[in-house]
């Protein structure tokens, strides 16, 4: 007996199976996973650290995903919609070893390298459990919930859930904090994320010509956050969006900054990325319909109170860059105000995109307001030819030059 159970089982899910949690599916992305362990795998680029990139490759079929593990190590895998699978009508490895061929780039890194021979699979449907948490237990992992892994967010999302609720049972144990809030929070958060993640995936796929019907659900996506959209403007709302709803320390959806989404935008679109920002020139806090609550920070074990601004479902830290930003707007500022006070905070320019990106941010979900005065110079934002994380694949043309 114990005081309290986790279930860190993974898709195991013991302790939720034996108390017959219900699980639901919010995506219509059911796809199949393929992959085999390869030794001695060429890299296309080192890294400080003796480190490399993950590549990722599409296909007129699906993904293509290179993984490396360690030096001589790496996972190569092959995603498909499981529709579309079955109506290929082929094996497994008859699948994999296809997607090996088709990629010229992948075939040539494994010219000399070794596979296992062991093509294993897994269905790759992205799930949510109803509830995370009871009197005396809760659910980590993939356990609690799981998001397509397309962008490898699933280590992350482990982690960073059981580091949160190690926290959580730390903070339960001193006694000083109140335990519902504790746990609501937290598996809000959780929640908050893995959906958010399975958006992402939702964009991200849509892409790829197997999966154009996702553009329509799009528009389902955008409806539940209470905006009336055509499956256009939802397919670019849910490409660009949500950052704030991610991760409330910093403004970023699935890992990636808003510079980083937004130029992914681009480049399966074609068209130049859209910045609210670039169009006005006068922003004020919107305080419309807003409530103020708080929100966890997780910190060395810790779980502190911080101020946040509530609207529906959409939480506003008052912390941090957010807050930051929402304390320089609360009045209507300028634009040349505010490229000023970025300029003297952030001297370095990775300081000055985040503020940027958060401003942007704030916009895009409604807690700034923007106009134009045709007499003041606006912002003229633009990613150029990408930024340090997301650009066209230089490793490939390294390859072929």
């Amino acid at each position: 007996t114990a005081k309290r159970y986790i279930d860190a089982s993974g898709r195991h899910a013991i302790l939720r199976r034996a108390l017959d949690i219900e699980i639901e599916q919010p995506t219509q992305l059911q796809n199949v996973a393929f992959w085999d362990y390869w030794d001695n795998a060429k890299w296309a680029v080192e890294l400080a650290g003796e480190g490399t990139r993950v590549s990722v490759v599409s296909l007129p079929y699906g993904w293509r995903v290179f993984i490396p593990i360690s030096k001589t190590r790496a996972s190569v895998g092959l995603v498909i919609p499981k529709d579309h699978y079955k109506q290929m009508k082929l094996k497994p490895e008859e699948v994999y070893k296809m997607a090996l061929a088709d990629d010229p780039l992948i075939s040539s890194r494994l010219s000399e390298a070794t596979a296992d021979g062991n093509v294993q699979g897994v269905n790759d449907w992205s799930f949510l459990s109803s509830r995370m948490y009871g009197e005396n237990w809760a659910l980590v992992g993939e356990s609690a919930g799981f998001a397509d892994p397309v962008l490898a967010a699933g280590l992350t999302l482990t982690q960073v859930g059981a580091s949160e609720l190690a926290a959580v049972l730390n903070e339960e144990a001193i006694g000083e904090a109140d335990k519902d809030w504790l746990f609501e929070s937290w598996e809000a958060l959780q929640v908050r994320r893995v959906r958010q993640h399975i958006q992402f995936a939702e964009f991200w796929y849509s892409g790829n010509g197997q999966f154009s019907d996702l553009r329509e659900f799009t528009q389902k996506i955008a409806a539940d956050s209470g905006l009336d959209m055509t499956p256009e403007e939802a397919f670019r709302w849910l490409g660009t969006g949500g950052f704030i709803n991610d991760d409330l320390g910093t403004a970023q959806v699935a890992t990636y900054s808003v510079a980083g989404v937004k130029l992914l935008s681009r480049m399966f679109s074609g068209e130049k990325e859209d910045w609210l920002i670039n169009k006005y020139n006068q922003f004020q806090l919107n305080t419309k319909g807003i409530e103020r609550v708080e929100y966890p920070i997780y910190d060395n074990g810790r779980v502190i109170r911080q101020p946040a601004l509530k609207r529906g479902e959409k939480l506003l830290p008052m912390a941090g860059m957010f807050g930051m930003i929402a304390g320089l707007v609360k009045s209507r500022t300028k634009m040349k105000q505010l490229h000023a006070q970025f300029m003297a905070r952030f001297p370095d320019d990775a300081g000055y995109v985040r503020a940027i990106e958060t401003l942007e941010a704030m916009v895009q979900e409604g807690w700034v307001t923007g106009t134009r005065d045709k007499k003041e110079p606006t912002f003229d934002v633009f990613l150029g030819e990408g930024t340090d994380t997301i650009h066209v694949n230089r490793d490939a043309f390294l390859d072929q030059r």
